[in-house]
């Protein structure tokens, strides 16, 4: 049977179209702080939202986690996620991903809860990873149009390690499993990174190598939680990632950061 990474295309009118990346919520943990990722995706209420795994913590006998430390069970969790970020923002997401916290219960039990819930609403949904192709049609010119397409790669991570490099590291296992994508987005480390790397780029058809331009992005997570402190990790940022995509002759991406209180 043949493995195929899904892909999801959209096209906007506009001279600039915002993505909000959200991941790494872990509902159900005692740290979590969805309530202000929740805030967050209320103000950005012109932006377009990725969800990018571990949005519960869906701690079991047999994870890390201790069970007995949760606020909530993982179906209470997954119930909160469905209520608060999926069902009222349903028309603004452009795709949700499994992260390996609900990847437990897929191994352990076959059960993809949060996959049948974005089959319901019609919310494009990929287990393990997932391009977007993404089209901006900013005005030129009075009745004209230029249409600047970008593809970017979306995964939830898998990077271990306890320094900050780690982000880096899994910017770079990513870039080495799939090609041709202008940028890629992943969580799991907990610690945000906006990196841009450079490759040249042979073109058979013009016979010119030319160079191209890759953006590297890892999201924060919403989550402070008790294993953290065990194991001696610093406290994660709480910030937002914004990802900005403009209309015009070259592809221009913009990733903005923003500090939460």
């Amino acid at each position: 049977m043949a493995i195929e990474i899904p892909v999801f295309s959209y096209e906007f009118n506009g001279e600039v179209i915002s993505l909000l990346p959200i991941g790494d919520l872990h509902i159900g943990s005692a740290g979590s702080y969805w309530r202000k990722a929740l805030e967050v995706i209320e103000s950005y209420k012109d932006s377009y939202i990725i969800y990018l795994g571990d949005v519960i913590n869906n701690s079991t006998k047999r994870s890390i986690g201790n069970i007995y430390e949760e606020e909530l069970t993982p179906s209470e969790s997954i119930k909160v996620f469905r209520d608060n970020f999926l069902v009222p923002f349903k028309d603004r997401i452009l795709g949700v991903v499994l992260g390996n916290h609900e990847y437990r219960s897929l191994k352990e039990t076959d059960d993809s809860t949060i996959e049948n819930i974005c089959y319901l609403l019609d919310i494009p949904f990929a287990k393990y990873m997932f391009v977007l192709d993404i089209s901006v049609k900013g005005k030129i010119g009075k009745g004209t149009k230029r249409r600047t397409n970008y593809s970017i790669a979306v995964t939830h991570g898998s990077s271990g390690g306890r320094f900050m490099e780690k982000s880096a590291r899994q910017s770079r296992y990513f870039a080495d499993a799939i090609e041709g994508v202008d940028a890629y987005i992943a969580g799991h480390t907990h610690i945000p990174t906006n990196l841009s790397t450079g490759k040249w780029k042979y073109d058979s058809h013009n016979k010119k190598v030319t160079r191209i331009l890759r953006r590297h992005i890892t999201i924060p997570s919403w989550v402070n939680d008790y294993y953290a402190q065990q194991k001696m990790f610093p406290p994660s940022p709480i910030t937002v990632i914004e990802v900005l995509l403009y209309a015009g002759r070259e592809k221009k991406i913009v990733v903005k950061e923003t500090g939460v209180m």
